[in-house]
């Protein structure tokens, strides 16, 4: 039996603490410091149009779970009023069920759109254009991740919005 070199034993757990290390972050994240918004196009019939809130980047204890943890942070600050349900599916992440007033039926989706380029989705066959919509003057663009992939920095904006198939 042929015995096996030391350095062939390193080699191999190198590569699988890198495994591990992508794989624990593959998720996404969020800065250290600033503020984002977090906006909810709310259903047809609501008092308002949106639902607002300003989340102060720097009290979010969760900095691995992007969008998901911006959601975390707001649930559980006292008298906060955000209801949501998260999923995790595919290789996406995490994506909402339902959230605020808005709650799926049918063919209807919650669609996230985001400020942040990284994580625009970008032109395939099933979305030859990829879609906007408008936001308080900015231009916001479909994520191309699911929520706990979301990268979030200083500035950006994340909506959620009803939307149907077809």
């Amino acid at each position: 039996m042929k015995k096996t070199s030391l350095g062939k034993i390193l080699a191999f757990i190198a590569v699988v603490a890198m495994l591990i290390a992508c794989l624990v972050s593959c998720g996404g994240n969020v800065a250290g410091s600033g503020t984002a918004l977090v906006v909810i196009e709310n259903a047809a019939g609501a008092d308002t149009p949106y639902t607002v809130y300003e989340v102060e980047l720097a009290r979010v204890e969760n900095k691995n779970e992007g969008a998901l943890s911006l959601l975390e942070y707001i649930a559980s600050v006292e008298g906060s009023t955000l209801y949501y349900s998260a999923s995790w599916g595919g290789g996406y992440g995490a994506y909402v069920n339902s959230i605020g007033t808005l709650s799926p039926v049918g063919t209807e989706f919650i669609a996230v759109y985001t400020s942040n380029e990284a994580d625009f989705a970008v032109p395939d066959a099933y979305m030859p254009t990829v879609k906007t919509v408008e936001y308080d003057g900015a231009t916001l663009t479909y994520s191309g991740v699911g929520i706990s992939q979301m990268n979030i920095k200083d500035g950006t904006v994340v909506l959620f919005r009803l939307e149907s198939y077809g």
